[in-house]
């Protein structure tokens, strides 16, 4: 895992559902996430989400539709990238 400065303009801000788990009963909250617009060959134009620790949640609503440039990590699980802010 390393970090990276990712810039550019949060297109929106979304919270997804609660996540119950089947076998245990365990609740664990939505993750809030930032989404901005990419461009690729491959892709075309796409969004990349950018999860957001719950600690930043509040201040993640108020970047909505603002430029931006944050210390993000990058990791990569069953072949998918993502990325989840360090700090706002």
């Amino acid at each position: 895992m390393f970090s990276i400065i990712l810039k550019g303009k949060v297109e929106n801000v979304v919270k997804g559902k609660e996540f119950k788990n089947k076998d245990t009963g365990e609740v664990r909250p939505g993750v809030t996430k930032l989404q901005f617009l990419a461009m690729n060959e491959v892709k075309g134009i796409h969004t990349v989400d950018v999860s957001v620790p719950q600690e930043f949640e509040d201040k993640a609503f108020e970047l909505n539709q603002k430029e931006v440039e944050l210390p993000v990590e990058l990791f990569a699980k069953n072949s998918q990238i993502y990325y989840r802010v360090k700090s706002l």
